[in-house]
C-alpha cells in the first residue's frame, strides 16, 4: 500500500474484516484468561470426587452406551461404570455402586448436566450427607481432573474396540487397571499405591516372577498393619508435597498469558445480570441516528442463564420486538459475534436454543462485530436505574 494514498485505511480495513460473514462464524475473539485459582488439596481418599458422563458409544451386546466416570481428588484413583442410559435413576444406582466400595464422599464435583441436577441426585446427596459442587456453565476446566480422565478413557476405548465394538464395555476394567498402576506426574505415585499402600501385582510382575524364583517374605497380621500405616502416612506426605509443587508449576505456566481483572462497585461492565437493552438506529450522513430504544428486566428464570445465553436471548428478543420495522428489509445487526457463533454451533443442543435459532430465520440481516465499548446506548439500557 506504499504506492497509494488512502486516508482512513486502518478503520476501513477493520470494519471490512469485522463485517465478513465467514469471519464471524470462524474467528472467535481472543479473550484473555484470568489467573488460575487451583482447588484446595484433599488429603483423605474419596473425600472429594469428580463425576462426569461420557458417550454415547456404540451399543454393546449388553445394551450399554454411556459411562459414568469418577475420579478421587486425593489419590487420582479412577472408577467407571457402564450405563444403558443417563437417566437420574441409572446415575444414582451407579454412584451408589461405587460408594459401596470406597465409602461416602463429603463432596462431589460435577457439571450442570440434567442427570446431575435432578431431584433424585439431590435426595441421594441429602441422605448421604454429601455436598454437591457444580462447575460454572460451559466451563469444564473447573473439573479438569475428571475431564482429563474422560479424554484418556475415550482414547483407550477407541483403540481397543476397533475389531469388537459390541464388547467395548468388557474392556473397562482392564483399562482402568492400566491407569491405576501408572504413577501420576502430579503425585509421583500410582493411584493404586496411594489408596492401598502397596504397588499392584501386574503383568510385568508376572514376567519377573517367571524369571526369578524365591520365597516371599512372611509377616504376621499385626506387623503388616503397622507397616502399612507407616507407609500410607509417608506416601500421603510425599504425595501432598508433590501435588503442591505440581500446582505451583501448572499455575506458573497457565498464568503466563493471564491478566488479572478487578471490578470495583459502580464500575461499568459489558454484561448485565438485570436486564436487556437494544437500539434501532438508522445511518444518516455516515452517523447512526437512534430511532427506537427498548429495554426490559430479566425474569428470575432468565437471570439464571449463562452470560452467552443472555446475550443470545437479547439478540432474539430485540429482533422479535422490532420485527415490524425489520421484516422484509435487509438490516445490519451489530453485536459481539461470539453469542451468534455460539448460537449457530449449539442450535441442536436443546429445545430453547433451537427455538431462538429458528426465530431468526425469517429475517435478512448482516452481522457486524462491534465491541461492547462502542455500543454505549444499548449497554446503558440493560442496566437498572440507581
Amino acid at each position: 500500500m506504499t504506492r497509494f494514498y488512502w486516508p482512513g485505511i486502518r478503520g476501513d480495513v477493520r470494519r471490512r474484516c469485522a463485517s465478513c460473514p465467514e469471519c464471524q462464524l470462524v474467528n472467535a475473539p481472543a479473550i484473555p484468561r484470568a489467573p488460575l485459582r487451583p482447588l484446595p488439596l484433599v488429603e483423605v481418599p474419596f473425600e472429594r470426587i469428580g463425576m462426569d458422563l461420557i458417550g454415547p458409544f456404540h451399543r454393546s451386546a449388553r445394551g450399554h452406551r454411556f459411562v459414568l466416570v469418577l475420579v478421587d481428588y486425593a489419590t487420582r484413583y479412577p472408577e467407571a461404570v457402564p450405563l444403558r442410559n443417563i437417566s437420574a435413576k441409572s446415575v444414582a444406582q451407579a454412584l451408589f455402586q461405587v460408594i459401596s466400595r470406597v465409602g461416602i464422599p463429603k463432596e462431589i464435583l460435577t457439571d450442570q448436566g440434567t442427570s446431575f441436577m435432578s431431584r433424585t441426585l439431590r435426595e441421594l446427596y441429602g441422605l448421604l450427607g454429601t455436598k454437591s459442587i457444580r462447575t460454572s456453565v460451559y466451563h469444564p476446566q473447573t473439573d479438569g481432573l475428571v475431564e482429563r480422565m474422560n479424554k484418556t478413557l475415550k482414547s483407550m476405548i477407541r483403540k481397543f474396540i476397533s475389531d469388537d465394538e459390541r464388547n467395548w464395555d468388557h474392556w473397562l476394567d482392564p483399562l482402568l487397571f492400566a491407569v491405576r498402576e501408572v504413577p501420576q506426574a502430579s503425585t509421583g505415585f500410582s493411584p493404586f499405591e496411594l489408596l492401598f499402600g502397596r504397588t499392584p501385582r501386574g503383568v510385568l510382575d508376572l514376567i519377573k516372577e517367571s524369571w526369578e524364583e524365591g520365597p516371599s517374605p512372611c509377616k504376621n497380621e499385626i506387623q503388616y498393619v503397622l507397616d502399612l500405616r507407616a507407609k500410607l502416612h509417608t506416601l500421603g506426605q510425599m504425595s501432598r508435597e508433590n501435588l503442591l509443587r505440581a500446582q505451583e508449576r501448572q499455575q506458573r505456566l497457565y498464568d503466563r498469558g493471564a491478566r488479572l481483572r478487578r471490578f470495583t462497585p459502580g464500575e461499568k461492565t459489558d454484561a448485565s445480570n438485570r436486564g436487556l437493552g437494544a437500539v434501532l438506529s438508522q445511518e444518516v450522513g455516515g452517523v447512526d441516528r437512534p430511532v427506537v430504544y427498548i429495554s426490559r428486566k430479566l425474569s428470575e428464570r432468565e437471570a439464571r442463564y449463562s452470560t452467552v445465553e443472555k446475550e443470545c436471548l437479547a439478540i432474539r428478543w430485540a429482533v422479535d420486538s422490532l420485527r415490524y420495522y425489520l421484516l422484509g428489509r435487509s438490516f445490519t445487526l451489530c453485536s459481539d459475534h461470539a453469542p451468534l457463533q455460539w448460537l449457530h454451533r449449539m442450535k441442536d443442543a436443546n429445545a430453547r436454543i433451537t427455538r431462538w435459532y429458528l426465530a431468526l430465520q425469517p429475517f435478512n440481516f448482516k452481522v457486524v462485530h462491534r465491541p461492547g465499548a462502542q455500543m454505549v446506548v444499548a449497554d446503558f439500557l440493560s442496566r437498572p436505574l440507581e
